[in-house]
């Protein structure tokens, strides 16, 4: 079984971008980055936003990363479609059928073949 560490470690391998870059991006110092990618500190301790950042900046969800479950965002996922789906998370349930109403809308604005 995955842990925490080792799904971060190899999340971080994959993603194409320095370790040094993602810390600066998160707000997470490289050294914090480090001890979280070898298990010396726990993932499960860092505050919302820090986790969030990251989980954004590795193209991943919150679920996939802590837990192993769920979808790891698809590489060839945009980035705009990644922040959508990230920030859609965030929503209460009751306000998501609303913005899906306007997203529909949006896209049928002219252009009856986006639908």
């Amino acid at each position: 079984m995955e842990t925490i560490s080792k799904r971060l470690a190899r999340i971080l391998n994959d993603c194409g971008t320095s370790r040094r870059q993602i810390a600066l991006a998160t707000g997470i110092s490289p050294s914090h980055l480090s001890e979280l990618e070898s298990g010396v500190k726990d993932l499960a301790k860092l505050a919302v936003g820090p986790f969030m950042a990251l989980c954004w900046e590795l193209s991943t969800t919150p679920e996939f990363l802590f837990y192993g479950q769920g979808e790891e965002v698809n590489e060839a996922q945009t980035s705009k479609e990644a922040q959508l789906l990230m920030l859609f998370r965030t929503v209460p349930d009751d306000k998501k059928d609303m913005l899906l109403d306007i997203l529909k809308a949006a896209g049928h604005s002219g252009n009856d073949a986006a639908a």
